[in-house]
């Protein structure tokens, strides 16, 4: 299925058998470049086995959840030009309270005169020059680039603040997941940096008082180029209020996984750690 597909879509398929081998073909259906659907139910569930339906689900075993939703409302083909780094930090408490620290950062690299270097503008006849006008050149990427971001989280998120320099934000359930969703726009002229944030917290049911598992899933966007996600861990303290004792649980966290504090890919992945702590004591 897949090899037809590619071959379909080059003009000589001959070609494909030589270049096979050097092929990514895992990364590429990871990165989900290849979404299938079909009418048939029984191939629609070999396609859901397979993974190649796109679908959103949140793992039952998954106590943290995000899916990146990037929504172009700018008519133009700027997001070629557009980097994205994202960062999330879970900061765990020894109570299973998560404080989640979300940063996406975009830049809009665009640079003068690039549109026309790609092209080759100098070497183009004199009429179709003159149709290189300043309107067309924002279609194809030298305007801004207007984005509105859809981040599902779990259904039970609280918003404790943001930041969103390009507007405001929206918080509502999606009705089919019933995963809650922030919505807000990024906005970028070319030659611009931007960082939107929002902290939010969630809560870790799983393990006790001293020992905690904890499973962040992440789903990527299919197609998604120029774009990293970076997850991390941290650990909270617990203070005793009742007491009025500032009390700071002495604790670690292990990672089960080798993907956790570095810039990844934004495809589907797990992050996987286990959260212990030591000995209490008064400050």
């Amino acid at each position: 299925l897949f090899r037809t597909y590619i071959a379909s879509k080059i003009k000589n398929p001959d070609r494909l058998s030589a270049g096979w081998l050097k092929f990514d073909r895992k990364a590429f259906i990871k990165s989900k470049n290849l979404l299938v659907n079909s009418q048939n139910r029984p191939f629609q569930k070999l396609i859901k086995k397979w993974k190649l339906d796109g679908s959103l689900e949140k793992d039952p075993e998954a106590d943290n959840f995000l899916y990146f939703d990037f929504i172009s409302v700018g008519a133009n083909k700027s997001d070629k030009f557009v980097w994205t780094k994202i960062w999330h930090d879970s900061e765990i408490s020894r109570d299973g309270l998560v404080k989640n620290f979300l940063q996406i950062k975009r830049t809009h690299a665009y640079k003068k005169g690039e549109i026309k270097d790609l092209i080759g503008f100098d070497r183009l006849p004199e009429n179709i020059q003159d149709l290189l006008n300043g309107e067309l050149l924002w279609k194809l990427g030298a305007g801004e680039n207007r984005t509105v971001m859809r981040v599902y989280v779990p259904r039970e998120t609280e918003i404790i603040s943001s930041s969103i320099p390009s507007g405001d934000l929206t918080v509502y359930r999606d009705e089919d997941t019933q995963l809650k969703v922030l919505e807000f726009p990024i906005n970028l002229v070319p030659g611009e940096k931007m960082a939107t944030k929002i902290e939010y917290q969630t809560h870790l049911s799983r393990g006790s008082h001293d020992w905690r598992p904890y499973m962040m899933q992440v789903l990527g966007t299919p197609g998604r180029e120029k774009t990293t996600f970076m997850e991390t861990i941290s650990v909270g303290k617990l203070n005793d209020t009742a007491s009025r004792r500032s009390v700071s649980s002495v604790g670690r966290f292990r990672a089960e996984t080798a993907n956790i504090g570095h810039p990844e890919p934004l495809i589907d992945q797990v992050f996987r750690a286990v959260l212990e702590w030591g000995k209490m004591r008064a400050e």
